[in-house]
């Protein structure tokens, strides 16, 4: 694996887990008012984007890195809806 690669990977790790304490803290609180609807319907609408492009092109890290924050990103939707 060469370096671009490499950094690739790194990203598209942190890119996928950068959601895992706020889906915690917010379904353990219970509490979403901080939560900005707006940024959170952007992050779904890119990680959808990212996953059709990995798709079209083809790009499997491309794809496989953005499922989870879409499904993070969904589940946070959801709490905010929820818990208004």
């Amino acid at each position: 694996m060469n370096w671009a690669a490499l950094f690739g990977v790194l990203a598209g790790v942190f890119s996928s887990v950068r959601f895992i304490p706020q889906v915690y803290r917010s379904y353990r609180t219970k509490h979403t008012k901080d939560l900005s609807l707006a940024f959170l319907c952007i992050v779904t609408a890119q990680s959808v984007f990212l996953i059709l492009y990995g798709m079209a092109r083809p790009d499997n890290y491309v794809l496989y890195m953005n499922v989870f924050p879409l499904i993070c990103a969904a589940f946070l939707i959801v709490l905010k809806l929820k818990y208004r």
